[in-house]
């Protein structure tokens, strides 16, 4: 295993390191002031909470067709998937929404409390 210091324009200067393993080498680069304790795929600033319009949509969205998709609601709702993921989630975790059945297959059900 080898170490070698090298300049790059673009990140100024970053420590790389080469790897031999059996027949294959590998180059890992290292950058400087990179945070490490952050989360993969996780925009910054994620509400918690459904905002309640958007939320209240969902439901009725949900109400009038019972085996809608995730993409149609995110169309309907005009956010991304993973948004409607994520608030499909935060629904069921409330006991306001049940997924019956396969993702393919089955169909959504709304609690009203």
């Amino acid at each position: 295993m080898k170490r070698k210091e090298t300049e790059n324009l673009e990140f100024k200067k970053s420590t790389s390191e080469l790897k031999e393993v059996g027949r294959k080498f590998y180059t890992i680069f290292y950058r400087k002031n990179v945070p490490k304790n952050v989360p993969k795929n996780v925009p910054k600033n994620v509400p918690k909470n459904v905002p309640k319009n958007r939320k209240k949509l969902i439901l009725n969205l949900i109400k009038k067709d019972k085996e809608i998709t995730i993409s149609a609601l995110a169309v309907f709702s005009k956010v991304n998937e993973k948004t409607v993921k994520r608030d499909i989630e935060n629904l069921k975790k409330e006991g306001l929404l049940k997924r019956i059945g396969s993702k393919k297959g089955g169909h959504w059900k709304v609690k009203i409390k």
